[in-house]
């Protein structure tokens, strides 16, 4: 069926039907971030460009008014900095972000987004790498920054702080450092324009995306322009009848941090389109009620976000009578099984059941793009019947500009990430352990990075000899649809000789009164231990053996597993990875840091296995 839309070369390459292997611009003509935020300005100026939460109302600002803002702070930056230096952003989602995004193409620079679950030796380690002179940040993120910097007693090129929020504290604070402090809003106000010519390519460096992956250091990834455009580009190009269609009529709620690539790609796409921007509050614990005022028709999410909205669901219902129950999943199955024929709207059902609920989200979802791990195909179902919405599963990495491989609009098969992006060509090397139809992904397409900044060993490391970038990750592929196996680096071996991949077993094993699990091998045996994340504090560790065990039972009779890669030994936790403050236990994408995992709880994994 998906032959149609992929072709498989000679040399075993796949490539998406739309595939350009040399892309300069999009449909506008725009070669670069700067020119394509400026046309959009200039097509669609009293558009809604960018809205901000102020006291439970939402208030927009117009393409139009955007770009003068835009215009003033790049006035400012032009006496402090001069073109291709690397401007910082340290903030949650705003406008203002931005805005200094923007601004700093503008003026003929480029940017370095500061993750804000970066330790404090990262962000110290990105300031000195990139020798960044300026930086704007939200006024809790420039006190993290004073006190980071105060603390580390690191060599810094920092000079000049733009902050969002007025804090007169602050200047007193960093003039100790001899750094000095503006605030955003005054600029804006009191800035005269003053700009100097640009002549930005497509090729120059937008942003360096630091990105410390499941292991260690963190590695400025190197993206154009053209990195960008390009997958800009291939979005539009598979849009026909495949892809969730975007108009200037969409309206994008903001919250994935904007220094993760996958979200910057998303509001590059909105801006191309003229649609609307809404930004969350900052606030996990009150994003329910941004949903329902900004009213996004379209999200972005990662796996272990739309896990919680299950979660979410699901305590709500059981909280009502089993009649009301019996109805909810009567109807869910129902569902269910018209969405396997691409029917994703019952008015029947949705008017009685499940419109409630989608209200509680806006009531206006209609897509919602996923990436950055595999989905749980019946966490993609569910949601998809409750909320009316078809999930775009995705794949890809910061190397990749956020893209490479994505899930037709009418592909109805759910555990995989869908086909070849028309940005990029995939072929796979064999690996060992795996059947002949798995393989490591390589890619390779205008959407590649030119590699890690500063880093010419890990960036050698980063491509073969010809070129294509060699991503770890091990990927299945049939009829040209690919679907994640694991990580190739996650892969180890038990005494019998038996190569075991966590990852495709933790997939599995999610779900029901398992939040989360981590599998790992033994230290004192041959079998698997499993660190189990179950919230339900009446789940007592015998009954979750029992339970992982029938679990895994089933999975081998349907061939998904063998019997030895069913965990043998359980570690219970009644709280996510996500809560062991300071552990790093997750990387700012909601991957598993394995190895800081399995040194944490390294003890009672030898405990468990002794046991």
């Amino acid at each position: 069926m998906e032959s149609k839309r992929v072709i498989k070369t000679k040399d075993n390459e796949y490539h998406h039907i739309n595939y350009l292997e040399d892309v300069n611009c999009t449909t506008d003509g725009s070669e670069t971030l700067l020119q394509l935020f400026l046309n959009s300005c200039n097509v669609y100026k009293t558009n809604n460009y960018l809205g901000t939460i102020k006291n439970d109302k939402l208030s927009w600002q117009t393409y139009e008014e955007i770009e003068k803002q835009v215009t003033k702070l790049s006035s400012f930056l032009n006496k402090l900095t001069k073109p291709k230096e690397t401007i910082g952003i340290f903030s949650v989602n705003r406008y203002e972000w931005l805005v200094c995004e923007y601004a700093s193409y503008m003026s003929g620079c480029s940017n370095c987004p500061l993750y804000s679950t970066f330790g404090p030796e990262a962000i110290s380690l990105v300031l000195a790498e990139t020798e960044m002179s300026i930086c704007g940040a939200s006024a809790e993120k420039a006190l993290s920054l004073y006190n980071i910097l105060k603390e580390q007693k690191v060599e810094t090129f920092l000079k000049h702080l733009i902050v969002f929020d007025y804090d007169e504290t602050l200047v007193e604070k960093f003039s100790e450092l001899g750094v000095a402090v503006y605030f955003f809003n005054a600029i804006i106000e009191n800035e005269e324009i003053n700009l100097r010519p640009s002549d930005l390519k497509g090729d120059d460096i937008a942003t360096l995306c630091y990105t410390s992956g499941t292991s260690g250091k963190p590695k400025g990834v190197i993206l154009t322009h053209r990195n960008f455009i390009c997958n800009i580009s291939a979005f539009f190009r598979g849009s026909n009848n495949e892809m969730i269609e975007i108009s200037s009529k969409e309206v994008y709620l903001s919250y994935l941090p904007l220094a993760h690539v996958m979200e910057r790609v998303c509001v590059s796409v909105l801006l191309s389109t003229g649609g609307s921007i809404g930004f969350f509050r900052g606030n996990p614990k009150i994003i329910q009620k941004d949903y329902l005022i900004i009213k996004p028709t379209f999200i972005a999410a990662v796996p272990r976000v739309l896990n919680l909205f299950k979660e979410k669901i699901e305590e709500q219902l059981s909280k009502r009578s089993w009649f009301t129950r019996f109805i909810f999943n009567l109807a869910l199955k129902l569902k269910i099984w018209r969405q396997s024929s691409g029917v994703f709207e019952n008015w029947l059902l949705d008017t009685l059941i499940f419109n409630r609920i989608r209200r509680e989200f806006g009531g206006r979802i209609r897509g919602i793009l996923c990436g950055s791990a595999p989905l749980n195909p019946n966490v993609l179902t569910f949601l998809e019947a409750v909320l009316c919405a078809q999930i775009f599963q995705g794949y890809g990495q910061t190397e990749t500009t956020g893209a490479t491989t994505l899930k037709p609009i009418d592909f109805y098969e759910f555990n995989n990430v869908g086909i070849p992006f028309p940005s990029n060509k995939i072929k796979l090397v064999p690996v060992q352990g795996y059947d002949h139809d798995c393989g490591e992904m390589y890619v390779k397409g205008c959407n590649i990075t030119k590699g890690y900044f500063k880093r010419p060993e890990d960036t050698a490391e980063l491509f073969d000899n010809d070129g294509w970038l060699k991503t770890g990750d091990i990927v299945r592929v049939e009829d040209g649809v690919f679907n994640i196996v694991g990580r190739r680096k996650e892969i180890f071996k038990t005494s019998f000789g038996e190569y075991i991949v966590p990852e495709k077993i933790e997939n599995l094993f999610i779900g029901g009164i398992i939040q989360d699990i981590f599998i790992t091998g033994g230290t004192y045996s041959d079998k698997l231990t499993a660190i189990v994340v179950c919230p339900d504090t009446s789940v007592d560790k015998a009954h979750l053996l029992e339970y992982i065990e029938k679990k895994g039972k089933g999975f081998v009779e349907n061939k998904k597993i063998n019997k030895y890669e069913i965990p043998s030994y359980i570690i219970l936790l009644h709280k996510g990875f996500d809560t062991y403050t300071g552990k790093e236990f997750l990387t700012p994408t909601a991957k598993k840091r394995r190895n800081n995992i399995e040194k944490y709880f390294k003890e009672e994994i030898v405990k468990a296995q002794q046991d």
